[in-house]
């Protein structure tokens, strides 16, 4: 990998996911800590009403570009590791509801116990090359 070349996919309007409002960079992931038991806020937001979405998420640690990470064909990053046996999505990979009738959504939760999750947010997006939109990927650590 080229310096300057991006490590990490970022957010869009058709694909957005942050907890506590934090944002990575193309270079530097979005990661986030919390103490067990503190309340953070899942953010979701996406521009394409009626279009399936999931969110994935699994115990392994991001993949940057230069370790592995896959490329999509129009150039977007898949920072999850999919070899790892604990990812999984909410809605069985894009088999769920479609995004709407709003465009973001603020979901607090709160994690009883220490744990590393790694998610990234998918939404179809007839509009790309790929057909789906990739958010940046989040880290959170619950300490």
């Amino acid at each position: 990998v080229q310096p300057g070349f991006p490590e990490y996919q970022t957010n869009s309007w058709q694909a957005d996911l942050d907890v506590n409002s934090v944002q990575g960079t193309q270079q530097v992931p979005a990661t986030v800590t919390v103490p067990a038991g503190m309340q953070a806020t899942l953010g979701l937001a996406s521009g394409n009403l009626g279009m399936a979405w999931d969110l994935g998420s699994g115990a392994a640690p991001l993949i940057p570009t230069s370790a592995g990470a896959l490329l999509s064909s129009d150039g977007q990053i898949v920072n999850l590791d999919v070899t790892d046996p604990t990812l999984s999505t909410w809605f069985n990979f894009l088999q769920g509801p479609t995004w709407g009738p709003v465009t973001s959504l603020s979901i607090p939760f709160s994690l009883p116990s220490a744990i590393s999750i790694s998610a990234q947010m998918i939404v179809v997006s007839p509009a790309l090359l790929s057909g789906v939109a990739l958010s940046q990927p989040v880290r959170l650590i619950v300490q």
